[in-house]
């Protein structure tokens, strides 16, 4: 993972206010800050990220809460219950938006973690989410769109319930969108941002294979990566990706793209890779 390598962008911009104002009126300017937003295209290994950056009961990444954009659902009422806060699902289910849910539900709480942060690879209300809560943290996860592509066909046929709904099968129309839609925001990040954010790039193919990049990762974000990589897997029908891992951070999807052999998985990855060539050039994904 080329973390602070030719891909990464960093930059920081120190979060407060004149020095004439006292530490706790800086601390109330800055409290609903997320610390960290991980965005990236599916299957590039954010989930991996939040998971590993999730620590009951004093850290927690959300996965694919949909704050902003329509979503807040029993998966998250699940993940909710790994840090022992076990909603009604009567009271969690209220005809409201996600943004009203999570503000009567889970903001307060959030105010007395460590840290808390959000992970998205659907990009939908993204601005939205990075103008109500902007992170002190962007975490981009990149990985090359054609093991991506691949990765995203497969699971669709591995795939198990999620909160209890057996899922209809995506077709490769939306797939194709969904990795492309990713692909870009993870470009537009490394330009468009707000100001009193980090951005840090991490590429999924080096993180993965690296002890040392992520060591490199934790100290750059000045957060422990000592989450259970598999802790929300079950939640989401992903149980397949546990047996294939056994539960660590391993090299077994590595090279997914190198190694597939199916005719039709490689047409689908060439032509994902063609629409998102911008995105493999500046990640360094031209072989």
């Amino acid at each position: 993972m080329s973390v602070y390598g030719p891909f990464a962008r960093r930059h920081r911009a120190h979060v407060g206010a004149p020095a004439r104002l006292t530490h706790a009126a800086c601390c109330l300017l800055t409290r609903w800050l997320m610390d960290v937003l991980i965005v990236g295209p599916a299957r590039s290994g954010t989930t991996l990220l939040a998971n590993l950056m999730t620590s009951p009961s004093k850290r927690w990444v959300l996965v694919e809460p949909g704050i902003t954009r329509g979503g807040m659902g029993e998966v998250v009422r699940q993940e909710a219950g790994l840090f022992g806060w076990h909603f009604e699902p009567a009271s969690w289910h209220l005809q409201e938006s996600s943004r009203a849910r999570f503000d009567r539900l889970l903001r307060q709480p959030l105010n007395g973690l460590e840290r808390w942060g959000v992970k998205e690879v659907n990009v939908n209300g993204l601005p939205e989410l990075l103008a109500a809560f902007p992170p002190r943290h962007i975490v981009v996860s990149v990985r090359d769109i054609r093991a991506c592509a691949i990765s995203a066909r497969q699971k669709e046929d591995l795939q198990g319930c999620v909160a209890g709904t057996t899922l209809a099968r995506k077709t490769d129309d939306w797939l194709r969108q969904r990795l492309l839609d990713g692909a870009a925001a993870a470009l537009r990040l490394l330009t468009d941002y707000p100001s009193q954010s980090q951005v840090t790039v991490v590429r999924y193919e080096d993180f993965v294979a690296s002890p040392e990049a992520r060591t490199a990762l934790s100290h750059g974000l000045d957060w422990p990566l000592e989450g259970d990589p598999s802790s929300t897997l079950d939640f989401f029908g992903r149980t397949f990706e546990v047996e294939r891992h056994g539960g660590h951070v391993g090299t077994s999807s590595l090279h997914r793209w190198q190694e597939e052999t199916d005719p039709v998985l490689r047409a689908f990855a060439d032509e994902v890779a063609s629409g998102a060539a911008g995105y493999q050039r500046a990640f360094g994904y031209t072989q």
